[in-house]
């Protein structure tokens, strides 16, 4: 399954079936928008290994996201995977 489908299947799945608001939708759709950009949309869900979650996590610490703001990134990952 290539990232993108999974990403859709979740946000689409997850959500109509657990009670959260829109704010967590919203930041989810940001987060995963965000990882399939650097990851790329086409990219193999079960090819995605620790090096790219690093590289992830560095661009955006380049980008100047906080350590808060990486980790809850993460850990929207972390429910995705």
């Amino acid at each position: 399954m290539q990232l993108a489908e999974a990403v859709e299947s979740f946000l689409s799945g997850y959500f109509a079936t657990c009670r959260r608001s829109a704010k967590t939708k919203s930041a989810y759709s940001i987060d995963l928008a965000q990882f399939k950009a650097q990851i790329g949309s086409s990219a193999a869900l079960e090819c995605i290994e620790p090096p790219s979650l690093e590289s992830w996590a560095g661009a955006l610490t380049g980008d100047g996201y906080t350590p808060a703001s990486v980790r809850r990134k993460f850990a929207t990952l972390k429910v995705f995977f």
